[in-house]
């Protein structure tokens, strides 16, 4: 809907254009035009109840919109539910959480309200832990593999470098590590040991 403040201004920006332009007419045709203009400009009563009539359509729609969002937040088992989701979402977190930070078992239970040691089925948190001891070995087993995956990754490189014909010098540049001497800081040092004794395994099975 057009807002008072812009009827208002293409009101006064009509009759500006039409006081301009009476000003090269005669007299009587300048009454004419002020008429007609006038009468264009003056909203009809039928449009105008269209306008309220639509206005208050869509206050009954948001009306009842908001009256039925209110009933479903005060309604105890939505309430209760999306309590139990919030409650879960906090959970999983952590679970991520100890499993990162590798809490022990005993902290973990610890920090649920469990005794040290035991069973504790009538304990509220009971299952929880037991989520937690699942939660654990998935991602063990999702570790292992990973794992797996990568080792298979750097034996295939290791393959590449010793078929290329690659010096240890140029094995070295390629992870990062000075030309000459141990690296221990270095965080790809222990992987170039273990392509020394890749070399020296498939040397020996595979000799160039």
């Amino acid at each position: 809907m057009r807002s008072p403040r812009i009827g208002l201004l293409l009101l006064i920006l009509n009759g500006v254009s039409l006081l301009a332009n009476c000003r090269a007419l005669p007299a009587s045709d300048q009454l004419q035009r002020v008429r007609v203009v006038s009468s264009d400009l003056a909203p009809s009563a039928e449009a105008h109840t269209r306008r309220l009539r639509s206005s208050n359509v869509m206050d009954e729609e948001d009306g009842g919109a908001t009256d039925e969002d209110e009933e479903r937040l005060l309604n105890p088992s939505a309430t209760a539910k999306l309590k139990a989701e919030l409650e879960a979402i906090n959970m999983k977190h952590n679970f991520r959480d100890w499993f990162q930070v590798k809490k022990t078992l005993e902290q973990v239970r610890s920090f649920l309200g469990l005794p040290a040691t035991g069973e504790a089925v009538s304990h509220a948190n009971w299952a929880a832990f037991q989520n937690y001891l699942k939660y654990v070995q998935e991602m063990e087993e999702h570790a292992a593999k990973v794992a797996k995956a990568a080792a298979a990754k750097q034996r295939l490189d290791f393959k590449g470098w010793y078929l290329e014909g690659k010096s240890f010098k140029q094995v070295r540049a390629i992870l990062g590590l000075p030309e000459k001497g141990p690296a221990p800081t270095n965080p790809n040092w222990e992987t170039f040991l273990d392509y020394l004794r890749f070399f020296k395994e498939y040397s020996q099975q595979f000799p160039h």
